[in-house]
């Protein structure tokens, strides 16, 4: 809840999702007892009568119409892979392997790995920063109480200044830098990404240049930098890396798009799924203004009115 012009407004930041459950994996009865208990159906039933089979069915058409309006026919096949184990059929277990196991879901890996080295990235920039704002701003302080103290007092105060400053230094323990990650094992993981990389676009897998993996190492080694110490290379600290690395997502989103497209279209039993969903979507209630005006629970909360000097201004 927050307040929003003297009234109170709600907004859910985790909308429910009853397929949750459905994709939860427990090694004990007991850690699936108490999942069962603290984050299982609202009603507290059997997840597998039909209601909750109903409720979580429907979550995932519309989860399915949704990943079709982007092209994203991996989340398409891992709905319907999960559709078909709640309802305890094998009609999708086929094709959905097919494209879980495709070059496609390679690609989709690469690209959660590239996410995972910007935010490893980004998080050391940010705590180079850190470390610098905080190493110059007690000199910054000591500096100007050394200004406004009179001229016999300035060495004795300079020295109480220094002596507080290394006490307040030891105890917060910050070193002047030690990288928050095991920079041996990001440079191991930059390395093992940029092999898995240039494979999968010298594959020629898809309609992509032949150049493809040239333009992908040259892209990225403008960010390398190799470790002597270690015998590997990782990425670059900097603003550029994470520039480049987008660049790179990006073309290897489109080539995920193309790969998946081909596998989804030898998929004959999930393109006509697809196509029911479209229609059984359709024929649902029809939307409309006043559908739209009922649905709204702050319709009839005041509102204040705007002051006629601030419409003209």
């Amino acid at each position: 809840m927050y307040i929003c012009f003297q009234y109170f407004r709600g907004e859910l930041f985790f909308p429910d999702n009853p397929v949750a459950f459905d994709q939860s994996i427990f090694l004990s009865r007991d850690r699936a007892a108490f999942h069962y208990q603290n984050g299982g159906p609202k009603q507290g039933v059997n997840p597998m009568t039909g209601p909750n089979v109903k409720n979580s069915v429907n979550h995932l058409d519309y989860m399915m119409a949704a990943a079709k309006s982007r092209s994203d026919w991996i989340t398409v096949h891992r709905a319907l892979l999960l559709k078909s184990l709640i309802q305890q059929n094998d009609t999708h277990i086929g094709e959905s392997w097919k494209m879980l196991h495709s070059v496609a879901a390679q690609v989709e890996y690469i690209i959660a790995i590239i996410d995972a080295i910007q935010d490893l990235v980004q998080l050391i920039i940010e705590y180079k920063e850190f470390l610098t704002k905080y190493e110059s701003a007690p000199n910054t302080a000591a500096s100007q109480r050394t200004r406004a103290t009179p001229p016999q007092s300035r060495a004795q105060t300079g020295q109480k200044t220094a002596d507080s400053h290394k006490a307040r230094k030891a105890n917060t323990l910050l070193p002047n830098f030690q990288s928050p990650i095991d920079e041996g094992v990001f440079g191991q993981m930059c390395m093992v990404f940029h092999r898995r990389l240039v494979e999968i676009c010298k594959g020629r897998i898809t309609l992509a240049s032949s150049a493809l993996a040239e333009f992908v190492k040259a892209k990225l080694k403008t960010s390398i930098e190799e470790d002597p110490y270690l015998n590997n290379f990782y990425f670059a600290y900097e603003d550029q890396t994470l520039f480049r690395l987008e660049e790179v997502k990006h073309m290897m989103r489109m080539v995920q798009d193309c790969l998946s497209s081909d596998v989804h279209l030898i998929s004959d039993k999930a393109q006509s799924v697809v196509d029911n969903l479209e229609t059984n979507m359709d024929e649902g209630r029809p939307s409309s203004v006043a559908s739209y005006i009922l649905n709204d629970p702050y319709m009839k909360i005041k509102h204040p009115r705007a002051q006629m000097t601030a419409i003209l201004e």
